[in-house]
């Protein structure tokens, strides 16, 4: 049975902290559910893996917010305006995906790895990874709108 990964102050802790150094923006843990996103979102995910023969868990770390969020995110980091999609944007999601991970990481289990970031973008798009099960999910307010993070462990009969 999965179990959170890491405890829930760490992981707002974490993902304000990232916003308000890296990006320059400020992102709010909220108690709102999850609405799903319409139109063009993109989903980032970065997985956390140790030695096949660990008994430790493998997980993963993935952030979902509108297009709109991203470039915003994207011009507040590079300090310019972001006016439509681009690979920068795909490289900047997946560049903060990838710090939110590595400083989870040291709260759950610090000897993993990183994996490169897996980038999905547009819209009417379910992003699934049948082998992980979300163990914790948080919903952020940064501006007027809203993210997710979600941390997912791989299943147990996958690993062995």
């Amino acid at each position: 049975m999965p179990v959170e990964l890491a405890p829930p102050d760490a992981v707002k802790w974490v993902v304000e902290q990232v916003f308000k150094v890296m990006v320059r923006l400020e992102a709010k843990a909220s108690s709102e559910p999850w609405q799903p996103l319409t139109g063009k979102h993109v989903t980032s995910l970065v997985t956390v893996s140790g030695p096949v023969d660990s008994d430790q868990p493998n997980f993963s770390v993935s952030v979902e917010m509108s297009e709109d969020l991203a470039m915003r995110v994207t011009g507040a980091t590079l300090k310019r305006p972001i006016t439509g999609w681009s690979h920068m944007v795909e490289d900047a999601i997946g560049e903060i995906t990838n710090m939110i991970a590595g400083n989870l990481k040291k709260h759950m289990i610090a000897t993993h790895v990183l994996s490169i970031p897996v980038v999905a973008h547009g819209s009417d798009f379910d992003f699934q990874m049948p082998s992980l099960q979300a163990t914790q999910e948080q919903v952020f307010i940064c501006g007027a709108d809203r993210f997710r993070l979600v941390v997912g462990q791989v299943k147990n009969e996958e690993r062995r």
